[in-house]
């Protein structure tokens, strides 16, 4: 600890500014409480969720790979397919939002299931369908190596994967690729359908197509015989193990030797989300409330109901500045009407926005406090700006001394000390010793320092103060003396 940190004991002040009758200030260190007169928040009932579509038709089964996690877990249910884990087991739980388990995977497991049968049977046709929500990894650009979780292709095959935020069918037709895309958002559930019919790649979301590519050729290009693998949460390599691990939550996969209709991939996405939450997401701030009028410092806050259903942490803006909750809202606010506003989304993509508006005087800022030693005394002063850049006069409250811990003892040479008494932060102590008790200015304790030719820094050492002493900022030494001070 330099000698500097030593001179200088903790302070905390509370001050009250006022010009004529402006509101009272706090210091940094401390927040008054806030005195805002609150009106009852009135905020508008989210409005109910979009019913799933009715189904058509009946909803097919998977007749190439079936794979659901809330009945049966990773084990693949049409065509008794080897299952392999690499890397950590996924965590297998219900999930609030969709209100059935899943299966996350961290970014560095696989499960792979064998597939050398599978690009035979889909060799003209093929449908890949999985319910995926990105937990992490989606990037701008066109990068892939976080973005896979479902499907095998290596020179060759088929995935459902994500290039940077970008979701996409990819299919391999004759040696070359094609693929149709669509923007994602992390945190939020989607059935995703991905369809080649032998002219045309789709792909759908959520029971709609989002695009389309039209195709040459008329065979599936198949991965080599040691990649023929098949793979949730990453994608494989040429030899059959796993490359690209996606950080992802499934709920199912399954393929289909055919390109399932428009009607079809709707009752499949019906039967889905069909334990979905009917919940929704709401906030509403209690401070500062709808319609109060904030005349002093507060802290933003409010009640958030069902957070487990956002996709990510609500955004909030405090007259189109971001703000976060449990920041200071307050000070440097002008007289008149403020707008707060949150947003964000929810598991399933939908939106979440509101806004209150709340009135403000004008309050300062508090611009710091300072203390200077006296012979007997201290002054103190504490600063602040107006919004409205008037006048203000500042009148101190209540002052804490606090305690000195952590510290040592020692000496500087006189050339240390400059023309007023003070000392520079960087100055190293010699001889220096911990002290082990901590120094409180209201014990009337000394500590004084031992004799020495050089000159003991003025540190708050001396618990009372006695008048044949120096005071912080003075030092008398002529060697051999003692030297103490008070702060």
């Amino acid at each position: 600890m330099s000698a500097t940190s030593w001179r200088s004991a903790p302070l905390t002040l509370a001050v009250a500014v006022a010009l004529g009758l402006t509101p009272t200030l706090t210091s940094a260190a401390h927040a008054l409480p806030a005195l805002a007169i609150s009106a009852p928040a009135h905020p508008a009932a989210p409005t109910a969720r979009d019913a799933l579509p009715s189904a058509a038709v009946e909803a097919p089964e998977p007749d190439v790979l079936d794979v659901d996690i809330a009945d049966s877990g990773l084990q693949e249910q049409t065509s008794d397919r080897t299952v392999t884990p690499f890397g950590p087991e996924p965590t297998i739980a219900e999930d609030p939002a969709l209100g059935r388990e899943v299966a996350s995977y961290d970014g560095t497991g696989a499960t792979r299931y064998d597939f050398a049968d599978g690009f035979e049977r889909t060799a003209h046709a093929v449908t890949l369908e999985c319910t995926v929500r990105f937990d992490d990894g989606l990037t701008t650009g066109t990068d892939e190596s976080t973005g896979n979780f479902c499907g095998a292709k290596e020179a060759g095959g088929y995935s459902l994967t994500a290039y940077g935020s970008t979701l996409k069918m990819v299919v391999n037709i004759e040696g070359t690729y094609y693929s149709a895309g669509t923007e994602i958002d992390e945190g939020v559930w989607y059935h995703v359908t991905g369809t080649w019919d032998g002219e045309t790649v789709a792909l759908h979301l959520n029971g709609e197509k989002v695009a389309e590519t039209p195709t040459e050729g008329s065979t599936v290009t198949p991965p080599t015989a040691a990649a023929r693998q098949f793979f949730l949460g990453a994608d494989t390599n040429s030899t059959g193990s796993p490359q690209f691990h996606g950080t992802v939550s499934v709920a199912d996969a399954g393929i289909y030797s055919r390109a399932l209709t428009a009607q079809e991939v709707t009752a499949r996405y019906a039967r889905s989300f069909a334990d979905r939450s009917t919940e929704q997401v709401s906030f509403t701030p209690t401070s500062p409330a709808e319609g109060s009028e904030l005349t002093s410092p507060t802290t933003l806050a409010g009640t958030l109901e069902n957070p487990e259903l956002l996709a990510a942490p609500l955004t909030y803006t405090l007259d189109g500045a971001e703000i976060a909750l449990g920041e200071e809202v307050g000070p440097g606010l002008s007289a008149g009407d403020h707008v707060l506003a949150w947003s964000g989304l929810d598991a399933f993509g939908e939106e979440i926005t509101g806004e209150i508006t709340f009135s403000s005087s004008s309050i300062p800022v508090g611009a710091g406090a300072s203390q200077r030693p006296g012979a007997r005394s201290a002054q103190l002063t504490a600063t602040a700006d107006s919004p409205t850049g008037d006048d203000l006069r500042t009148t101190f409250l209540e002052g804490d001394l606090s305690s000195a811990t952590g510290t040592e003892q020692g000496v500087i040479t006189p050339a240390d000390i400059a023309d007023d008494g003070s000392v520079p932060g960087d100055v190293e102590l010699q001889d220096a010793a911990s002290v082990e008790d901590p120094l409180d200015p209201t014990d009337r304790e000394e500590l004084e320092s031992p004799v020495s030719q050089q000159v003991p820094p003025c540190a708050p050492r001396s618990r009372s103060r006695r008048p044949d002493r120096p005071s912080c900022g003075e030092v008398r030494s002529t060697p051999p003396a003692r030297c103490a001070c008070c702060c």
